[in-house]
């Protein structure tokens, strides 16, 4: 009886997450949105998992025919998602904005830095060479991007155990509330 019930009622997360801030977002975009080839492709990782509301598995799976690129927004589509029952797929809409945080204008320079064809996952694997970093075929790993996404934490001065990858729809979400912006 007390198994069933916490599978149908659930429990109490063992180590919440904190929500990403904006505050923290403009922090990491301005200290690594001009870096190296990986640094980038976190800072787009972080910054389109905020501004998207993306769960890991939305990120994991995007490949570069997925987006598309308007002159006001950018265009997401996700093939599946948690809540899409009938697996019809969704689009979702980020909005082209003129400050530095703008996640259109960092996902345009991130792609052909990382010389991404239609069919590339978006987010990949870095291969380290003597000629410097280029993206594999393969996508990253769940443990690479909370390690990059930890590291760079670290480096702006936040404890990175108080946050996950979760921490960026959460955050997103939590900003988008506060703004009084409807579900």
């Amino acid at each position: 009886m007390m198994e069933a019930s916490k599978r149908i009622i659930g429990t109490k997360p063992k180590n919440p997450k904190q929500p990403l801030e904006l505050e923290h977002i403009k922090i990491i975009i301005g200290k690594f949105g001009s870096g190296d080839l990986s640094n980038l492709q976190t800072t787009c990782l972080v910054v389109l998992g905020f501004s998207g509301f993306l769960r890991w598995d939305d990120l994991s799976r995007l490949r570069r025919k997925d987006l598309e690129f308007e002159r006001e927004y950018m265009t997401v589509f996700l093939e599946r998602g948690k809540n899409d029952q009938y697996r019809e797929g969704s689009w979702i809409l980020i909005a082209r904005t003129s400050n530095p945080t703008c996640p259109v204008h960092l996902l345009e320079k991130f792609l052909p830095k990382g010389r991404h064809s239609p069919s590339d996952f978006v987010f990949r694997k870095i291969s380290h060479t003597a000629n410097g970093m280029s993206l594999r075929r393969q996508k990253i790993t769940y443990s690479s991007a909370q390690k990059l996404f930890s590291k760079q934490l670290k480096e702006i001065g936040l404890d990175s155990s108080l946050y996950g990858l979760h921490s960026l729809r959460s955050g997103g979400t939590t900003e988008a509330a506060a703004w009084g912006i409807q579900e």
